[in-house]
């Protein structure tokens, strides 16, 4: 759960967890219990659900870390490999449900975070996405949200796409060195 960060679905963590839906519950309410996790919105009621785990129903139920040093000592837990492997199993799950923008930031935000496992057209897809988030964030004023999302399109596509994808390129180039010129580092934009 902690790798889905502070809120979490319990509709992703039965998919992502292979666990049956009762272990999933039994798990939930002990975490519940010794009051690490809190509901979000309305509480899950075991009495109300279906005894055949219907997913429409269970889309609703969210919860959250009680702390954030809660979420982050129990991600620190797990070891770097694993956290990536999750967080690509995430991806996947959020991919399948991708409905438009509804998804695109939280997708967004777990494939950066397991760039490293992504093959060349995944990694081009999120530089893609990445660019477009940084275009809304930068339309919204949120210029230090945009120069995150273009600094990871850089980082994903490197140099080496230039002859591919030059608009692209261009569009993550220009952008971050306005980006970097209006926060004053204007040696790094005048090199970008």
């Amino acid at each position: 759960a902690s790798c889905f960060g502070r809120e979490f679905q319990l509709i992703y963590l039965l998919q992502l967890s292979g666990k049956s839906f009762e272990q999933l519950i039994l798990l939930i309410d002990e975490l519940f219990a010794n009051g690490f996790i809190v509901s979000v919105g309305s509480e899950f009621n075991e009495k109300r659900a279906p005894s055949l785990v219907n997913t429409q129903y269970l889309q609703g139920y969210k919860y959250q870390f009680i702390h954030d040093r809660i979420q982050e000592t129990a991600y620190e837990k797990l070891k770097e490999d694993r956290r990536l492997q999750i967080h690509l199993q995430i991806s996947r799950i959020l991919q399948q449900e991708l409905d438009g923008e509804k998804n695109i930031i939280e997708l967004v935000r777990q494939l950066n975070y397991c760039k490293e496992l992504l093959t060349e057209d995944e990694r081009v897809q999120l530089a893609i996405w990445n660019c477009q988030l940084g275009e809304e964030a930068k339309q919204s004023g949120l210029y230090m949200t945009a120069i995150d999302f273009y600094n990871e399109g850089l980082y994903l596509l490197g140099d080496r796409y230039w002859a591919h994808k030059r608009e692209l390129m261009f569009t993550i180039y220009f952008n971050t060195g306005e980006r970097e010129f209006l926060k004053g580092n204007h040696e790094i934009a005048k090199n970008m």
